[in-house]
């Protein structure tokens, strides 16, 4: 249930950070294609909210597509969807969530053996795979896998994902490497 819920709300808050994004920035420092898509998404938008329909929120393929186009745009000190992350998205997850937990009463039981193993140095934490959502945006499911493996005495993870060997590769874990596809390696690189 928390991961579900996670998702969806994931790409609720990052279709609104997108379409205010839209509207915030200079377009003319966006490539013409990303300007392009965010002006269709903000149109689509309104249009919808006009008609008294749902806000739109965006598919989990559109999301990671602007995600990857935004990481190419570099500011002063970050990309674009780490500045997006940064100030438009910040704890909401973690807020949403905590609101939700608390106003419905939630709890949970974990008797997996696992979250207590010789291969993990810490317990993972649900709020630190949330911070990974929030900070970089990744699926709720990527997050997971990210946050086990920074939890594991693990050294090496294998991975074909580009948004997890790209948020291991910029981890401040240097001891965690995660080998990829060498097609995968050489798009990282230009990153």
């Amino acid at each position: 249930m928390r991961a579900e819920f996670l998702e969806i709300h994931r790409r609720i808050i990052f279709t609104e950070a997108l379409i205010d994004l839209f509207r915030e920035v200079d377009r003319t420092l966006l490539p013409t294609n990303v300007s392009a898509q965010l002006g269709k998404w903000s149109a689509n938008n309104k249009k919808r909210i006009d008609e008294q329909r749902s806000p739109l929120r965006l598919s989990e393929a559109d999301i990671k597509k602007i995600k990857l186009d935004l990481m190419q745009i570099i500011d002063v000190e970050k990309n674009l969807w780490a500045s997006l992350c940064e100030n438009k998205i910040g704890n909401k997850l973690e807020s949403l969530w905590s609101k939700t937990e608390n106003e419905l009463g939630l709890n949970f039981l974990s008797t997996r053996d696992e979250d207590s193993s010789p291969l993990f140095n810490s317990s993972p934490k649900w709020s630190d795979a949330v911070r990974l959502i929030e900070k970089h945006g990744l699926s709720s499911s990527d997050a997971m896998i990210v946050n086990m493996f920074f939890c594991s005495s693990l050294e090496a993870i294998v991975s074909s994902d580009q948004e997890v060997a790209h948020i291991i590769g910029q981890s401040e874990l240097h001891e965690k490497i995660c080998f990829v596809p060498d097609s995968l390696r050489l798009s990282l690189v230009k990153q």
